[in-house]
């Protein structure tokens, strides 16, 4: 039960839930959304807004303002730097350096405009991310990523135009499998990418641990050829 959602904190202007892999941020098909749970959770309220719209195999932290003071005080964060995300990442192939910091811009793919392009494609927007590696298990790598804007799907496209794609991310190129030492084949469930922690300024600051999923696809990593 604990990988399923659930409040991490809540207070008069706040509250964070834990967004499983497997639901959208916000409403855009006929199936409910991490919005819609938010509202059963919260009753009538006079504002209820995301300060990141997590992708639908994304797990972690999503914090929702209550409030519309509480809105204006996220877009003062948001504009003074001081609203703080990390996300963890299993990559393949593990990055040869232990620390880059990632400044392609992204645009949109004229192929696929659901998708992104590091450094090409159309509508391009300055992008800033930060990478540090936390532990290497073979191929794979274990990483924080730090992102200082938040363009759509920025840190799994710098990932990738970096060389090492999260696991388990198709639409990236990220490796869907891993063969194992004993000839296993282990699948991964779905993009290896979560936030773990979002912090305003200090002031509020919610953790959200590993899911299961991503605890079993690491440790299947210590067994992978």
């Amino acid at each position: 039960m604990s990988d399923e959602l659930e409040v991490l904190y809540r207070d008069g202007r706040w509250i964070a839930l834990r967004k499983p892999p497997g639901i959208t941020t916000t409403p855009n098909d006929a199936t409910p959304s991490l919005l819609d749970r938010a509202r059963e959770i919260v009753g009538e309220t006079e504002a209820l807004h995301p300060l990141s719209r997590l992708d639908y195999d994304v797990s972690g932290v999503v914090l929702f303002a209550l409030d519309y003071d509480a809105t204006r005080v996220a877009a003062e964060h948001k504009h003074r730097g001081t609203y703080a995300r990390l996300y963890h990442a299993l990559v393949s192939p593990a990055p040869s350096v232990d620390h880059a910091e990632y400044r392609w811009p992204i645009g949109v793919d004229p192929r696929n405009p659901s998708r992104r392009v590091a450094a090409g494609g159309r509508e391009r927007e300055e992008a800033h991310s930060a990478m540090t590696v936390r532990a290497r298990r073979g191929a794979v790598g274990s990483i924080e990523l730090v992102p200082y804007t938040g363009r759509t799907h920025q840190l799994r496209v710098h990932c990738a135009k970096a060389g090492h794609p999260v696991l388990g991310d198709k639409t990236y190129r990220g490796a869907p499998r891993l063969a194992l030492a004993d000839g296993e084949v282990f699948s991964v469930p779905r993009v290896m990418l979560h936030l773990e922690r979002v912090s305003l300024g200090g002031d509020v600051v919610v953790e959200c641990p590993w899911p299961a999923d991503f605890l079993n696809t690491w440790a299947a990593c210590a067994r992978a050829t």
